[in-house]
């Protein structure tokens, strides 16, 4: 019996806003987590701490600088 993949998996995230500029904004840093399937999410925090910016590069509205998405 093999384990299904996760519905979900992030790893070593990082996102910057205007990379490689002097206006460079890093929002995301080393996020990781995985979302099996059955699981419920919650992603909170405080105003600018990056929840839209990870959901963008969920759904790839954003490319990640660096890091892998895979979304099932």
């Amino acid at each position: 019996m093999s384990a299904e993949p996760p519905l979900i998996e992030v790893e070593d995230l990082v996102y910057t806003y205007h990379a490689g500029t002097p206006e460079a904004r890093p929002a995301l840093a080393g996020v990781s987590l995985t979302v099996r399937r059955g699981e419920y999410l919650a992603v909170v925090g405080p105003n600018g701490s990056g929840k839209s910016t990870l959901a963008r590069c969920l759904n790839a509205l954003l490319r990640p600088t660096a890091g892998r998405v895979v979304v099932d």
